[in-house]
């Protein structure tokens, strides 16, 4: 993080809202955009429905623009205006009988047993060469995924060190595997999630798109971030591999989006959808051409003229142009964003 990229708002001397940018590289039909992420908002409780969330991206907005970086990206699970792309999350069991004890599934409880039979997972992986990724294939990695990203019309560009910050296991928080081929000894597939644990506070609490009831027991979840495999590879059969990697980690359901190589597996392997959707925003881009297919640059002066005179260099970073009410520009399988954005 670049100094000055980070935004606090107090009030009477304490901290009420927060918002960070992080430099990200995007590939936006196949062009390489400098932009920034947006992550880490958040406003306290008390002060929400008070318009500080608009105080504080402004000031992340100008801070930005003023380092010469023209565009943002950023994730809403709320239903925001101008939302380039939306995924939906979907959960696969892994411990049935613990999910329905916890109240994340509720069924019929003469149905609990047949609930269990349906989500049996293997006991062991299957995908040859499968083995966890070390700091030594972070170079090789970041090629990988970054080639194999590129088959997407919005995707994320790393960089080595980006990759091994966001990929490299770490005990408790990430778990990552790749896939080696025996002859050659180079990477063909990448696969990483994170790990995370619910446990109740208050009078409720939010799970990842659920609420689960007080005084049930906690749900340690697996959340899929990278998924890149090369032709060749039995993605089914990784994606498979990694419901069985992640219940041998203690977790009880392992949740991910219907985005790119992952989307079209998650049905064969008994994911079932969530109520919970994941929008995708970009600054300063547009929608051209007739039925909004293409995805352009703005010009930040068609964002408002004040941007090019730079006294409120804020509004340079702007919202794209939007289509028709409810319909979104990119599919699914035509994004390769992580999903913990």
């Amino acid at each position: 993080m670049r100094e000055g990229w980070a935004v606090g708002l107090r009030l009477d001397g304490e901290l009420v809202a927060f918002a960070a940018a992080l430099p990200a590289a995007l590939s936006v039909d196949g062009a390489r955009v400098d932009s920034v992420e947006v992550s880490f908002l958040c406003v306290h409780a008390e002060h929400r429905g008070r318009r500080l969330t608009s105080v504080v991206l402004g000031e992340l907005a100008r801070r930005v623009a003023a380092s010469g970086v023209r565009h943002a990206v950023y994730t809403s699970s709320s239903q925001l205006p101008q939302a380039v792309g939306c995924a939906r999350f979907h959960h696969r069991p892994l411990r049935p009988r613990r999910l329905l004890s916890s109240g994340f599934v509720e069924i019929e409880p003469v149905f609990a047993g047949l609930y269990a039979a349906r989500f049996a997972t293997l006991r062991r992986t299957g995908t040859p060469g499968l083995r966890p990724l070390r700091a030594a294939d972070v170079p090789e990695a970041t090629a990988l995924v970054n080639r194999l990203h590129s088959g997407a019309r919005l995707s994320r560009l790393f960089s080595p060190a980006e990759l091994a910050h966001a990929a490299l296991p770490r005990r408790g928080r990430m778990a990552a595997y790749v896939v080696v081929c025996p002859e050659s000894g180079r990477l063909r597939g990448l696969v990483s999630f994170g790990l995370s644990v619910a446990r109740p506070r208050g009078r409720r609490i939010s799970w990842p798109w659920r609420l689960l009831p007080i005084g049930r027991p906690s749900v340690r979840a697996a959340t899929l971030q990278l998924f890149a495999v090369e032709e060749g590879v039995d993605g089914a059969q990784l994606l498979a591999d990694v419901l069985v990697l992640a219940k041998g980690r203690g977790c009880d359901v392992l949740t991910a989006l219907d985005t790119f190589q992952a989307g079209p597996l998650l049905r064969q392997l008994r994911f079932e959808e969530g109520d919970g959707r994941l929008r995708f925003h970009v600054y300063n881009y547009g929608l051209t051409g007739a039925t909004a297919s293409a995805l352009a640059p703005r010009d930040p002066r068609a964002v408002g003229g004040n941007a090019a005179r730079g006294s409120r260099s804020s509004t340079s970073i702007s919202s794209a142009a939007e289509g028709p009410r409810g319909s979104w520009t990119l599919q699914p399988t035509e994004i390769a964003l992580l999903c913990s954005m």
